[in-house]
């Protein structure tokens, strides 16, 4: 799961994790963790930390605060792995959101607030270790992760952005068992989930939720690209991201990887001048990369293209496991060049490398 499950556990509440006082009965703290949250998505981290004191001041013990600060993190050094010098202060701030998650439903055990940062907080932890290659990491967070999004369920009526991981449930509990059929016998141990139904609870979460809309569309992009092979869904949500957040390098790249995938070049260049503008290495990285890909499929100046590919190759490798899709856009990158080359034999040797960094199909036949 992408990284998209991270923003998810900020979004509603900021209150002492010691009283009953909640951010939805504060409309003008509701309105400033939004900002918070839209600043972070932007890279506008200076103004997103002006908000986050005045959250700070309505609630310092809130485990809101203790996300906020870490989902800042999380996306001013974007992307964050591991090793990281930033890592130990974000799994910190997690641990902490967390811990005093696990305090309030200690006192109040049906609090929705109090569910919903044990569960949001768990699922941003099982994202980013699940991203950086560390699956071992999530185990001791499974059990109440699964619990709380069976709770989610029954909350859907009261807040509309329950929908979110009802939906990314109903999805994958069924996706990956077809995906991976070794697995239905322990699949069917669980809740029965519906990808149709996943879907449409995405989808009314993009539309109607006020802080999970981004994340739902953000999810929306990875399933219709990574699971349904559909391009042109995949798309219309990217592109609303996209033009939503156009200085956040990972939304411009996603967008502009379905475009060149579609074969619709037109819009191409103006993505590209972004992230040529924008700072850091990852920015710089898709930018070589991406302009591979046009550069091979449009313009059809190969020998361009093979320069930025081998670069963009080495500069993925940087970010561990976390850019390890980006390494197979690459690979097939230079075996489609070796094959019009009639290098058939290294074009094959890229192939078979591609698919030790990933197994979506729309990668691998990309050919």
């Amino acid at each position: 799961m992408k990284y998209i499950i991270l923003t998810i556990s900020i979004f509603l509440f900021s209150s002492s994790v010691f009283s009953q006082k909640t951010l939805l009965k504060d409309s003008s703290i509701l309105v400033a963790v939004k900002e918070v949250m839209d600043a972070g998505y932007s890279l506008e981290i200076e103004k997103a930390q002006e908000g986050l004191t005045a959250i700070r001041n309505y609630s310092p013990d809130h485990p809101a605060v203790s996300f906020l600060e870490a989902f800042l993190i999380y996306w001013e050094y974007f992307p964050l792995y591991p090793d990281h010098d930033k890592a130990d202060e974000f799994i910190y701030l997690m641990e902490d959101c967390i811990v005093k998650s696990e305090n309030w439903l200690d006192k109040e055990d049906e609090e929705m607030e109090a569910i919903f940062f044990d569960l949001f907080g768990r699922a941003f932890f099982i994202m980013f270790w699940a991203d950086n290659g560390k699956s071992g990491k999530v185990f001791p967070h499974i059990n109440k992760l699964y619990r709380h999004t069976l709770e989610g369920f029954e909350l859907m009526h009261l807040f509309n952005e329950f929908y979110f991981t009802s939906g990314l449930y109903n999805y994958y509990i069924e996706s990956y068992a077809d995906k991976h059929p070794v697995y239905k016998p322990f699949v069917k141990l669980f809740k029965k989930g519906s990808i149709e139904e996943g879907l449409d609870q995405l989808k009314f979460c993009s539309e109607n939720s006020i802080f999970l809309r981004v994340e739902a569309r953000l999810f929306l992009t990875l399933l219709n690209l990574n699971y349904e092979n559909n391009l042109d869904s995949a798309s219309i949500y990217a592109s609303q991201l996209y033009r939503e957040y156009p200085n956040n390098p990972y939304y411009a790249g996603k967008y502009l990887e379905i475009l060149l995938l579609n074969e619709k070049f037109f819009f191409a260049p103006v993505i590209l001048k972004h992230l040529k503008n924008a700072d850091g290495n990852f920015a710089k990285m898709q930018f070589n990369l991406f302009s591979a890909v046009y550069l091979e499929k449009k313009e059809r100046k190969l020998e361009e293209a093979i320069d930025l590919y081998e670069e963009a190759l080495i500069s993925s490798r940087s970010f561990g496991s976390f850019t390890n899709q980006y390494s197979a856009i690459a690979l097939m990158g230079l075996g489609r060049v070796n094959e019009i080359y009639g290098n058939n034999s290294k074009a094959k040797s890229y192939f078979k490398e591609a698919k030790k960094y990933t197994s979506y199909e729309y990668l691998l036949e990309d050919r």
